[in-house]
């Protein structure tokens, strides 16, 4: 039986700004990425030819391959891609990018959770992609959804903007139960049936993910859920109100709800026009972090498959797959 939520259950903040995204986005204690973790590769993909993946740090973003995405980017160098910095508006995408990478962008407004991107960024971003490029965008809980939403949208996708609690369906391995850190395996059947899970032989197959706090996404028609939510599963919506208390901005959050999650993912994958777009609804299964206690979490979190999937990803949005 699933567990019943009341808004006394739910979560609550109140961030002063600029602290916002570090504060909600580093709900676990102070993340930082573990400089640690091992990110080398016996057999890259790419030993010839160097695919260059960009990593988007133009738009107020969370994480970016010299922050919480090092070990991502590291990873994927390991892989034989060649990792670059986009410093610049979409505008104008670089023509030699394979794959771009968009991590947690955020606005410049008081919640930070409007558009991060123009509209001229965001069609520009789609032409790219319908001409043959390969996009990830991958964005977390509040405010993360809204500030990704109209991009998304544009590609045919919808983001949640709150967050995904399931106790069914939770890491019971974790140190502290926490209903938002989901498991997504062949046991519970949660896995899709897509070439980023199969990889490219029966070493490269992904058994189990797991993910660590994040909202939800739903691909086009003809898209594949590649992390597919339980009928457990519960949305909560965030709440905001931006104070103004002496010279500090405050930004209260509140999550209410619920409402069921169970027709969304956690990640998607589908094609338009020539290009391949992937969406995370949760940006920490993809990289390696630590807590200000040492705790870790992401792909370097003993029992998961997540540093292949990520490597399954960057597979099929290149093209092995």
């Amino acid at each position: 039986m699933s567990r019943r939520y009341d808004r006394s259950m739910l979560p609550r903040a109140c961030y002063a700004l600029p602290a916002l995204l570090a504060a909600l986005a580093c709900g676990r204690g102070g993340q930082q990425p573990d400089s640690d973790y091992d990110t080398r590769i016996a057999a890259p993909a790419y030993r010839m030819q160097h695919p260059v993946v960009r990593v988007d740090d133009a738009h107020h973003n969370r994480h970016s391959s010299r922050t919480g995405y090092a070990p991502f980017a590291s990873l994927a160098e390991h892989d034989g891609y060649v990792v670059r910095r986009n410093a610049d508006s979409f505008d104008h995408i670089d023509p030699h990018t394979r794959i771009l990478v968009v991590v947690n962008a955020s606005s410049a407004s008081e919640s930070q959770d409007v558009s991060a991107f123009s509209a001229s960024e965001v069609a520009s971003v789609r032409a790219w992609v319908v001409s043959g490029g390969s996009l990830l965008l991958v964005v977390d809980h509040f405010p993360y959804g809204g500030a990704a939403s109209e991009l998304a949208g544009a590609l045919g996708a919808t983001i949640g903007r709150g967050m995904v609690l399931d106790s069914a369906h939770c890491d019971s391995s974790a140190a502290m139960r926490d209903e938002s850190q989901l498991v997504f395996s062949d046991r519970n059947g949660l896995l899709g049936v897509h070439p980023i899970l199969r990889g490219r032989d029966a070493g490269e197959r992904i058994h189990r993910v797991v993910t660590f706090t994040g909202s939800w996404v739903s691909g086009p028609a003809g898209a594949t859920a590649l992390l597919q939510l339980s009928a457990d599963a519960i949305h909560v919506e965030p709440s905001v109100r931006v104070e103004q208390r002496g010279s500090d901005r405050l930004v209260h959050v509140d999550y209410a709800g619920p409402s069921a999650a169970g027709s969304h993912t956690q990640g998607t994958a589908f094609t338009l026009g020539r290009g391949r777009v992937v969406v995370m609804a949760e940006a920490a299964a993809l990289t390696a972090q630590r807590n200000r206690d040492g705790t870790r979490f992401g792909m370097n979190l003993p029992g998961n498959d997540n540093r292949q999937f990520t490597l399954n990803i960057l597979h099929w949005l290149s093209g092995v797959l």
